[in-house]
């Protein structure tokens, strides 16, 4: 009811949106630099009312400051600018540490995870910014795990608001099992191997590759990637206006 009565207000009353918005994102985000400014203008709304449904904990830090809350919540805004729903109401709790960590009995430091049980969100600021700063790599730690938020989320939601289409996410998950057999297999050629692990992994991964690689996965994966492509409604190769009309 909440995000009802937000949505329809600020259509009504258009926000006055923060000047450090455009000028994070133009720092931070390719995605969001390569937008035309219409689109760009509708990013920035649409992390303005995210923002409201999210609570940041800083962890080891004095604050988590709105560069950082701009930054992390702009991930989600660039998975479902395509699709109609973008606001997240379960896993809004999100920590913020300044560094990798351990974490439980792991032996390699996290740089960031999702904690479905108590669904809270952790990320090291770090490596969140790095993940933005190299954007060519497939590896960005707020796409990964903002992508199995919303995976997760998807699943709690009634049919009407669910943020991904359920004939277009049949279809993705043909292929990504055949793409993950594949790796099984030793067979792989594009995404990270790590793909390999679950349908969940694969899904994270393939998003990471879709957003800072979309012209190699294109050509490496051309289903797989026409079936995230109808998933998310966008495409990231057209780059001043991914959403598909």
């Amino acid at each position: 009811m909440r995000e009802l009565l937000l949505s329809y207000w600020y259509k009504k009353f258009p926000p006055q949106i923060p000047t450090h918005y455009h000028r994070t994102l133009n720092i931070y985000s390719a995605y969001y630099q390569y937008l035309n400014e219409e689109n760009q203008v509708t990013f920035q709304k649409r992390l303005f009312i995210l923002l409201k449904f999210i609570r940041f904990i800083p962890k080891g830090l004095p604050q988590v400051t709105d560069e950082m809350k701009v930054v992390i919540g702009s991930a989600i805004i660039q998975i479902t600018f395509g699709l109609d729903h973008y606001l997240v109401k379960e896993f809004n709790t999100i920590y913020v540490v300044p560094r990798a960590y351990n974490f439980r009995d792991f032996k390699t430091p996290f740089l960031g995870h999702v904690d479905f049980t108590n669904k809270i969100v952790c990320f090291s600021w770090r490596d969140v910014k790095t993940g933005f700063f190299i954007a060519d790599d497939a590896v960005n730690v707020a796409l990964h795990e903002m992508a199995h938020c919303l995976e997760k989320e998807n699943t709690f939601r009634q049919l009407f608001r669910t943020f991904f289409d359920s004939e277009k996410l049949a279809i993705w998950t043909e292929r990504a099992l055949e793409k993950m057999e594949r790796i099984r297999r030793q067979e792989n050629q594009f995404l990270k191997n790590y793909g390999g692990k679950n349908i969940h992994e694969m899904f994270a991964v393939c998003v990471e590759a879709f957003f800072e690689k979309p012209d190699e996965f294109r050509y490496y994966l051309p289903e797989l990637f026409d079936s995230l492509r109808e998933l998310l409604n966008q495409d990231p190769t057209i780059r001043q206006n991914p959403p598909l009309k």
